[in-house]
């Protein structure tokens, strides 16, 4: 955990140098996909898949872009109950909101515009009706840190307005609830990781 903090540091380090830069100014806003997987280790089973759905807005300036999504996360347990009791499967709802930070190297094809990303996202859980009893766990045990890498694509319709497809992957840092299951399994923490489509509409100032 405390690597990705450190690699979240010296991002935060490369964004503001690159604001000495020239820049250009956009905003937007689109819908976000994503899917997330943990499994930690041991001989007890646990999967734990997650769906989410929701939206964002964002802000663009040329080499970095700074969002903030709002999404429902729809989860699934199956884990081996205490004593050998045999198999339990919990579902659970998450709202979710994101502080998301990334640096991107834009090259210009014509109408296209790609970019690979890297960063660093804040996740802030809201509410968490339903969660499952075994675990313990409360509201912000889920608030966590992503490294986050991937890259996306603009497509120009106006000299002002384009179109943003954005393809990520995310791998997370420990955090409360990690340390809940490693109490009730007695396994390592989590290798939790997301993979994610974001799909908007920028007007450039």
């Amino acid at each position: 955990m405390k690597k990705i903090y450190c690699i979240g540091l010296c991002l935060a380090l490369v964004e503001i140098a690159a604001f000495a830069q020239d820049i250009d100014f956009s905003a937007g806003s689109g819908a976000v996909f994503a899917m997330g997987f943990a499994r930690p280790g041991g001989e007890r089973e646990l999967k734990l898949r997650e769906t989410d759905f929701g939206g964002y807005v964002f802000f663009d300036a040329t080499f970095h872009e700074v969002s903030v999504n709002v999404f429902r996360g729809f989860h699934k347990a199956v884990f081996d109950a205490a004593g050998g009791a045999g198999t339990l499967t919990r579902t659970f709802d998450i709202t979710y909101m994101n502080l998301e930070v990334l640096g991107k190297y834009p090259i210009v094809l014509g109408s296209f515009t790609i970019f690979p990303l890297l960063g660093f996202e804040f996740m802030f859980c809201l509410s968490a009706p339903g969660l499952p009893e075994e675990f313990d766990s409360k509201v912000w045990h889920f608030n966590a840190m992503w490294l986050k890498l991937g890259f996306g694509a603009d497509l120009a319709v106006t000299k002002k307005v384009y179109l943003r497809c954005e393809l990520l992957y995310g791998v997370k840092s420990g955090n409360k609830f990690d340390e809940n299951v490693k109490e009730y399994f007695g396994t390592p923490l989590f290798f939790t990781h997301k993979p994610a489509v974001k799909a908007g509409v920028g007007y450039k100032f």
